[in-house]
């Protein structure tokens, strides 16, 4: 076999994934998503999708605006940015960064192992403060974001050509 028909046959066969890319599939595809999704914004859009019909305004479809396609587009690639750089924005996340930070700088470790036990596991003292409510909100809020932006790329997977 030539050096050309292995090139091919390597093509058809698809990219060899590493253990850590199949263990985080998720992850993965966003980083190959996002990746795609802002080149096709860096690029001018020559065609929009339709948009559904309003049936209150006017049965007939016509074609997107460019201003909303690209924030339809803009959503999508804020999702898989989310998911490809873990989660930035979480705001469960940040709490647990500062919570942590102020329990360093006063010196106290956030967990402290206690004893084991009878059957031999360690009991473990979490010394951090228990999550508020309007953390748990916005950690909420968040994530339907997120999932918006991924099921706004599955509503528009077939209009993302140009």
């Amino acid at each position: 076999m030539n050096r050309r028909q292995r090139k091919k046959l390597k093509f058809l066969k698809g990219a060899k994934l590493t253990d850590v890319q199949r263990w985080n599939l998720h992850h993965t595809f966003a980083a190959y998503i996002a990746n795609g999704l802002r080149q096709f914004l860096a690029h001018d859009i020559s065609g929009t999708p339709l948009d559904p019909p309003n049936q209150k305004k006017s049965p007939n479809m016509t074609a997107m605006s460019e201003e909303k396609w690209r924030g339809i587009l803009k959503e999508m690639l804020w999702a898989f940015e989310q998911v490809e750089n873990e989660y930035p924005a979480s705001p469960l996340s940040k709490w647990n960064s500062e919570q942590l930070a102020e329990l360093y700088k006063r010196g106290i470790m956030p967990f402290e192992f206690i004893e084991k036990d009878a059957n031999g596991l360690v009991r473990v003292k979490d010394n951090k403060p228990e999550v508020p409510d309007e953390i748990w909100v916005a950690e909420d809020e968040y994530n339907v974001r997120i999932q918006h932006g991924v099921n706004l790329f599955a509503e528009y997977f077939f209009n993302l050509w140009d």
